[in-house]
């Protein structure tokens, strides 16, 4: 009964409030999301990315989602074009080394995630945010060992760039995480996604067009860990939308390091591939 009224409900919600793709802007079947989830069968323990996204973009977009996967560096977490042979630190991780431990990522920055990620951050989707969240929590449980995370630290936006935005969307992916953890069977208390913990202390130009060395140069002393906050002894996972060169979560890790954190590792939602 429980089950009929939910579909029904559901079906209301089409009808008066229908839901759109934020890549091709089609109208989202819910007859086509509601289909067997046959990825999530085969790992058994989390939803496919078509299934996690379903509300926000159709089955035919999510199909193009590529998720990150071996072989890959070490370090930064970039994907090497051959998909045979080991994991093995990248050239660009040789000669610009990392503070950070290792970074991964949920998916490629292109396909669907690339539309969704520029819909929340630009288009001011917010409500993106709680699926693409998810999506990311499950990267986390999938690369990292949740137990031996201290705290969770988005990387901050400029106060000029907050207000003008108004939201940052790193802290916004990883504000539901502990209700997601709890979904999921496992622990991340609230107290541990920590959002006032670094700041950015200066304002600077666009990364977009910059080299590698530009945009080393261009973070370089932007943050600052708080007053009020101790990273002393902490185990760090810093978390931001997208990991292209690396320079903004180095730097953030770099400082986060003289505070006095023991380890930081970075999660993103997306991963610039170099062709």
């Amino acid at each position: 009964m429980c089950r009929i009224t939910s579909s029904f409900i559901k079906l209301l919600e089409d009808i008066f409030y229908p839901a759109f793709c934020c890549v091709c802007k089609g109208r989202i079947d819910i007859r086509q999301s509601g289909t067997k989830d046959t990825e999530a069968a085969c790992c058994e323990t989390y939803p496919s990315f078509a299934k996690i996204v379903e509300s926000v973009i159709c089955p035919s977009c999510a199909n193009g989602f590529v998720p990150i996967q071996p072989p890959l560096c070490t370090t930064c977490g970039e994907m090497f074009k051959s998909d045979e042979g080991m994991d093995h630190v990248c050239g660009a991780c040789i000669d610009f080394p990392k503070k950070f431990c290792t970074a991964r990522a949920a998916g490629a920055y292109s396909g669907p995630l690339m539309p969704a990620i520029h819909a929340l951050k630009y288009n001011g989707r917010t409500g993106l945010a709680r699926p693409l969240g998810e999506l990311l929590f499950i990267s986390l449980a999938k690369w990292f060992d949740i137990n031996q995370i201290d705290m969770v630290v988005p990387v901050p936006l400029h106060k000029s760039k907050l207000r003008k935005r108004g939201f940052n969307q790193a802290y916004l992916l990883v504000r539901n995480w502990h209700r997601t953890a709890r979904s999921y069977g496992l622990a991340l208390p609230r107290e541990k996604i920590k959002a006032t913990v670094l700041a950015r202390t200066q304002k600077t130009g666009s990364q977009t067009k910059l080299s590698r060395k530009e945009r080393i140069e261009n973070v370089k002393g932007a943050f600052c860990v708080t007053r009020e906050a101790d990273v002393s002894g902490k185990r760090v996972l810093l978390v931001d939308d997208v990991y292209t060169t690396g320079a903004t979560v180095n730097e953030c890790a770099k400082t986060l390091l003289a505070g006095g954190a023991a380890r930081v590792d970075v999660l993103t939602l997306a991963r610039a591939i170099r062709i």
